[in-house]
């Protein structure tokens, strides 16, 4: 299959170690997801570049080593967003046994000469899309361990996660039966991957946010006196600790510092203002804004950086969400206010 675009699969393959390697050189506050998602990416980039080599050139021992790694991605992607959550984290023997068992399955079955591999490689795609989805559908309140200026990115990376899980077994399945010629199947997942891994590299979703909050959900059932003992609790934490000036802040650590659960504090924050976690920091954050911008006259840049956020585009929406002007539309329109009373 000379025909089949050299540099797809191994353009793939760099970008997936460059982002790899990058997130293991991350001073990231979540060793755990830090390192399973630059193996998860290594998982990806080295199926990329096996893939080359088989298709490309011919090379059926890495083939076989492909059928037998194409087991690991799943479960890495699943473990590194799960690690973010604040479920209970099992020892690693435990992990090993219940996520990876078929990758020793797969080469017993391979060097028996069982062909019935492709069919476990489309099952482990697909059941870890839907454990991952079901990960998503509980909202960026479940990622207690991002920071929470963090989780609309995560939630993106989420999501494009999932869909590349579907389009793998997709595209194995299409490779099992053989219904499609193996070289455009390739070229179009190669592709896929280098979107997705450039997209990652500039946007750096997994530790850093660059996108649209996903809107809050009502209230599912009416507030209790709890609820909003605990909503007063968490304002006087903030107002006295200001602890919204912190990018780096985690539901995990607000509810430590209150003596709940993380859950407790979505669930009070959700009930009683219909916002999520980040949203309602990120309302604190917003008027400490608005107090620079009124009474400096520092860049708005140092004024963002100053509330706790950590990206202008991620500054600009939030303030626009609370105030419906832009950071600069408003010092301007506040600024005339203010001189023409003292005039």
């Amino acid at each position: 299959m000379s025909h089949l675009s050299f540099p797809l699969p191994f353009t793939a393959a760099l970008l997936a170690a460059l982002l790899s390697a990058t997130l293991w050189r991350d001073d990231a506050t979540n060793p755990r997801a830090k390192t399973l998602f630059a193996l998860f990416f290594a998982s990806v980039g080295t199926l990329a570049a096996l893939a080359g080599l088989r298709f490309g050139y011919q090379f059926r021992e890495a083939g076989l080593l492909r059928a037998v790694l194409a087991m690991t991605p799943a479960p890495l992607s699943y473990l590194a967003f799960r690690a973010l959550t604040a479920a209970e984290w099992p020892g690693w023997r435990v992990v090993l046994a219940r996520h990876f068992w078929p990758v020793p399955v797969a080469a017993l079955l391979l060097w028996l000469g069982r062909p019935p591999v492709d069919l476990a490689i489309v099952t482990s795609f697909l059941v870890y899309a839907a454990l991952l989805a079901r990960l998503r559908a509980q909202g960026p309140d479940v990622l207690v361990a991002t920071s929470l200026g963090d989780s609309p990115g995560m939630l993106r990376m989420l999501t494009v996660v999932i869909l590349l899980h579907v389009v793998s077994a997709a595209t194995d399945l299409a490779l099992f039966i053989g219904v499609v010629p193996a070289a455009p199947l390739l070229a179009g997942m190669n592709l896929l991957i280098i979107a997705s891994m450039a997209w990652a590299l500039l946007a750096r979703p997994v530790y850093r946010a660059a996108g649209p909050e996903a809107p809050a959900a009502p209230p599912p059932e009416p507030p209790t006196d709890e609820d909003a003992a605990l909503i007063a609790a968490l304002e006087a934490l903030l107002a006295s600790q200001r602890l919204y000036c912190d990018p780096a802040l985690t539901i995990t650590r607000l509810a430590r510092k209150l003596g709940v659960p993380a859950r407790r504090v979505s669930q009070a924050v959700n009930r009683v203002r219909g916002l999520n976690v980040s949203q309602f920091v990120n309302n604190h954050r917003v008027a400490e804004a608005q107090r620079l911008l009124r009474e400096t006259r520092r860049p708005v840049t140092d004024v963002m950086l100053e509330a706790g956020f950590q990206t202008k585009s991620n500054f600009n929406r939030e303030f626009r969400r609370v105030t419906g002007e832009s950071p600069s539309g408003w010092r301007q329109t506040h600024a005339a206010a203010a001189d023409a009373g003292a005039a």
